[in-house]
């Protein structure tokens, strides 16, 4: 169960503040060798970089929403910018395009925060665990 603390809220908060920011990024299919593989976008993007040194990596977020509740579902992900215009190489999922908004702050930062909360609702849903309850327990509530 992920731990959903002060700090991860606030984050995240301030994320689903700026989702009037988020743009629609063009796939780019890069030729040659080495070829990007799908769901691996952060090693995609790092590695492309380090080949085009006019390129850089740059973390964020995937938004799927508002939803019909108001919220929105985050999908780390990470593109490529070259002289201001950003463009992704990893091949897409066969879902619809989702736009994308840029992770305020290091990449340090984002990639701390990305292992568990690689995807996240936002605002946060109460995660419940599946321990049975016993009866007298419910008997107090």
């Amino acid at each position: 169960m992920r731990i959903i603390t002060p700090k991860i809220e606030n984050y995240f908060a301030s994320v689903f503040a700026r989702v009037s920011e988020a743009v629609d990024v063009p796939f780019v299919k890069v030729s040659g060798e080495w070829q990007p593989k799908q769901s691996c976008c952060h090693a995609n993007a790092d590695y492309w970089a380090t080949l085009h040194p006019n390129v850089r990596t740059v973390r964020g977020w995937f938004l799927n929403g508002p939803n019909e509740m108001g919220g929105c579902l985050f999908i780390a992900h990470s593109v490529l910018d070259k002289d201001g215009n950003l463009f992704d190489i990893t091949p897409p999922a066969p879902n619809p395009p989702m736009k994308f908004l840029r992770h305020k702050g290091s990449k340090e930062a984002f990639d701390a925060i990305q292992p568990e909360f690689s995807s996240a609702d936002y605002p946060f849903i109460l995660e419940m665990d599946n321990q049975p309850v016993e009866d007298e327990e419910i008997e107090d509530y």
